[in-house]
């Protein structure tokens, strides 16, 4: 009896201490910062995301680059032209979901970085860039 007493007591100071500690350990609201994210995906993932709804595919290599062959339903915004990138970029919603892609996934990378700190909010990049998408025997159109 008396170890189960014990027992009880012991259990009702653990629960106490994890209450108190979840309240301490609470972190604060920071705003729209905590909602930003930036996904990094494979091509299969990529692929699934593509007809989702409100979604925006970005390509954002050169021009013949995207000529030469892009993911179907995508929109061509070179990022090595960094002044037009940010103008094709505040003319988007940043609520949206846009799906970003280069050639290997350096430059996919550095637009959704750049996006990120403009303030726009998901933001999926493809692994490997069209190369993996390829490589994945996945379509492209001309």
């Amino acid at each position: 009896m008396k170890n189960t007493l014990a027992l009880i007591a012991l259990s009702g100071l653990i629960i106490v201490a994890f209450i108190i500690g979840a309240n301490f350990t609470t972190p604060l609201s920071c705003g729209a910062a905590c909602d930003k994210q930036i996904f990094t995906v494979s091509p299969a993932e990529f692929s699934k995301q593509l007809s989702e709804e409100s979604v925006t595919i970005i390509d954002v290599r050169r021009p013949d680059e995207y000529v030469a062959g892009h993911i179907e339903g995508s929109v061509n915004a070179d990022i090595s032209s960094v002044d037009e990138f940010n103008q094709f970029l505040d003319t988007l919603d940043k609520n949206n979901k846009y799906l970003v892609y280069c050639r290997s996934g350096n430059r996919s990378a550095q637009a959704a970085q750049l996006m990120e700190e403009k303030g726009f909010l998901n933001i999926t990049n493809l692994s490997g860039g069209i190369l993996a998408w390829q490589t994945a025997n996945l379509p492209l159109v001309h």
